[in-house]
């Protein structure tokens, strides 16, 4: 008998802890509003659409309602533009001295 109720706690507990670490393991699209939604989500899509200004008076305007959160719907900033790497030093320095050799050379 006692086995038994280790056991369903045990069971219990496991079966808790999978639940609870569900959301924060989910697959999320980088964007909520990339999917097709429906109800207050796709007003806040359509409010996103919109503009940042219209989001955030949406999302304030329907707080007490939906509990959205601005940046759940906010558009993401793209990947920001890198710079290429400056050429090193030395061959800069090697390129220029045969540049200058071979027209002196002339």
């Amino acid at each position: 008998m006692m086995n038994r109720i280790n056991l369903n706690s045990l069971g219990a507990l496991a079966a808790g802890l999978v639940l609870a670490s569900a959301p924060f393991v989910s697959a999320h699209a980088e964007n909520r509003c990339d999917v097709p939604r429906i109800g207050g989500e796709a007003r806040a899509c359509a409010a996103a659409a919109q503009g940042p200004t219209e989001l955030r008076r949406f999302v304030e305007r329907t707080r007490g309602i939906y509990g959205f959160y601005y940046w759940d719907y906010a558009p993401h900033a793209g990947p920001v533009a890198t710079v290429a790497p400056a050429p090193e030093a030395a061959k800069l320095a090697s390129a220029v001295a045969e540049i200058s050799n071979a027209s002196a050379a002339q």
